[in-house]
């Protein structure tokens, strides 16, 4: 049951626009409760409410400006409220390296067709997720850029389903943690043999990333990814709950 509630999280973000904000908050309303205890919101309670205080005006600004943004913090309130992250529940590494495979290479798939033009997915885009003003489209079709915007960094920007690069980064970094941290930990207890394959596997897919951040031209999560490498490459610290 834990595992089909995080993964629902993790694909709502990529479900038809009509189903993502329901999705999202019907999944993480699910976490919430799983993992209600009175314990975990009570430890740290100075620190919780002090750094809920730091975003407070940002939450308050954005829920003014527009109120369905409100769902983008749930996540980050989740984290403050539910640390320090106690393993009382277990999670398939296994399923969630395909799980989160599989929604990496549909993005990436997408992203590409996409600039591309291609009549299908062009079509499920403008079906299954509508937007009154695509700002974006100039520089996200390779047709319509010169010979020159293929040689510069950020001279075509790449949105995929979302239009916005930036937002197509920031989803695309949060399935590759997950990914990252599972396929890490299953290396961690292979053999040899199924090391190597998986070895193939996780290269191949953290080199895809990588690749469609560069095309997104979003340097925050461009910068994230190198840093992700580096430092865990260091200290393996993704590890929030008991993985097997």
């Amino acid at each position: 049951m834990n595992n089909f509630i995080l993964a629902l999280a993790l694909f709502a973000p990529l479900s038809p626009t009509i189903f993502s904000q329901p999705l999202v908050i019907v999944s993480f309303f699910l976490i919430i409760v799983n993992r209600y205890n009175s314990y975990v919101l009570n430890s740290y309670l100075g620190f919780k409410i002090i750094s809920t205080a730091c975003f407070s005006f940002g939450i308050v600004n954005g829920f003014a400006m527009e109120p369905s943004i409100l769902i983008r913090f749930i996540p980050l309130l989740y984290l403050i409220w539910f640390y320090p992250y106690f393993n009382n529940y277990e999670l398939s590494a296994s399923f969630f390296k395909k799980v989160t495979f599989g929604i990496i290479l549909i993005m990436i798939l997408s992203q590409f067709l996409l600039a591309f033009q291609e009549p299908l997915t062009v079509a499920l885009r403008e079906t299954f997720y509508p937007i009154q003003e695509n700002v974006w489209n100039e520089r996200a079709v390779f047709s319509r850029l010169s010979s020159d915007a293929f040689t510069l960094f950020r001279g075509f920007r790449l949105g995929g389903f979302w239009y916005n690069p930036n937002v197509f980064a920031s989803n695309l970094f949060l399935i590759y943690v997950v990914f990252y941290s599972s396929s890490r930990y299953l290396l961690s207890i292979k053999n040899k043999f199924k090391k190597r394959s998986g070895k193939v596997t996780f290269l191949g897919c953290s080199f895809l990333v990588f690749l469609s951040l560069l095309s997104s031209g979003s340097r925050s999560f461009i910068v994230g990814f190198i840093l992700l490498i580096l430092i865990s490459n260091k200290k393996y610290f993704l590890k929030i709950a008991s993985l097997k």
